[in-house]
């Protein structure tokens, strides 16, 4: 029985420790994705070209509204991209604080 009184704290901490070190990760990982990567990764103007009719037949576009299409294309991608990112570096965040509490708590159960 004294042995599960040394292993739980002794988990809690290293719970807490892995827990800081994913939130960290997480956080700059995704601090850096953000600062220094390009959000687009496909080609919208395939999809901006291939608009169907009401009865699924291709509809040519003009060149105007094909910039148009891709413009908000370029824009809703960059959105989400930078929205995902935000929530990783949240997320990370709350790893940290977690992980930050573990540590701390069972740090002093261990201590005693």
């Amino acid at each position: 029985m004294e042995f599960l009184k040394k292993l739980v704290p002794t988990i809690g901490l290293l719970v807490g420790i892995v827990f800081v070190a994913i939130g960290g990760v997480m956080g700059v990982s995704s601090g850096l994705k953000l600062a220094f990567s390009h959000p687009v990764v496909y080609d919208p103007t395939v999809s901006c070209m291939n608009t169907y009719g009401p009865e699924s037949k291709p509809v040519l576009q003009t060149p105007e509204q094909i910039t148009t299409c891709v413009a908000r294309v370029n824009s809703d991608e960059k959105t989400r991209f930078i929205q995902e990112k935000i929530n990783s570096m949240i997320d990370g965040v709350t790893f940290i604080a977690v992980g930050t509490f573990f540590w701390l708590m069972f740090r002093k159960k261990r201590e005693e």
